[in-house]
């Protein structure tokens, strides 16, 4: 008792006094719900200009939908989107 852990931080489990607990199944099914229609686009319809964008959209979702996200997770979309940004003018409008 009364040691400290230099590893430790401030992470802390509390329990949301006003918003209700939701299980980890909520945000995945509505991670896959978001990401099928473009999944099934590419799926039916291959298209390799199409491969990236969709890629992008489906890392959005999870990170705009995800159980835990942090911040640094943007990254994954940041990265891939400047790339598809510098290919043409209609895409770096978007970036």
């Amino acid at each position: 008792e009364g040691a400290s852990s230099a590893t430790g931080g401030l992470v802390q489990v509390q329990a949301p006094d006003i918003l209700p607990e939701i299980s980890k199944s909520i945000p995945f099914m509505l991670t896959f719900m978001c990401m099928l229609p473009i999944l099934a686009d590419v799926w039916f319809k291959p298209h390799p200009k199409t491969f990236a964008p969709a890629l992008i959209f489906c890392m959005m979702c999870s990170f705009m939908l995800g159980y835990h996200v942090h911040e640094k997770a943007i990254l994954m979309i940041i990265l891939p989107l400047s790339f598809v940004a510098a290919e043409s003018a209609a895409d770096s409008k978007l970036f």
